[in-house]
């Protein structure tokens, strides 16, 4: 039993679409499970549910694992160089803003 078809309605779904997408999904995937429920049709489920296979990624051997570790420790130690060297440039070349004369 539904008990609103509020879930449904457009405003609903778009306020829904700001916080998160997933329960947005989920609500209108719910609506689609029970309309294919209530007219009993298997084919539309397994039409539906073919492209949502989820897709592995290969497994990592133990060396290159520690390698990928490593190159994102270095990319992220570089790029915090990165930001220090570019601040202390910046702060070095900046110039002092003239201060007004205080009246006699």
């Amino acid at each position: 039993m539904i008990g609103s078809s509020e879930f449904l309605n457009d405003s609903i779904l778009r306020l829904m679409g700001q916080l998160t997408e997933e329960r947005v999904l989920n609500n209108l995937q719910f609506m689609q499970n029970a309309t294919d429920w209530s007219v009993e049709d298997l084919d539309l489920l397994t039409i539906r549910s073919r492209g949502t296979s989820a897709r592995l990624l290969r497994p990592l051997e133990e060396a290159e694992q520690r390698r990928y570790e490593l190159l994102n420790y270095a990319i992220a130690l570089l790029a915090l160089v990165g930001v220090g060297l570019i601040w202390y440039w910046r702060r070095r070349t900046e110039k002092p803003l003239p201060l007004p004369h205080p009246a006699e």
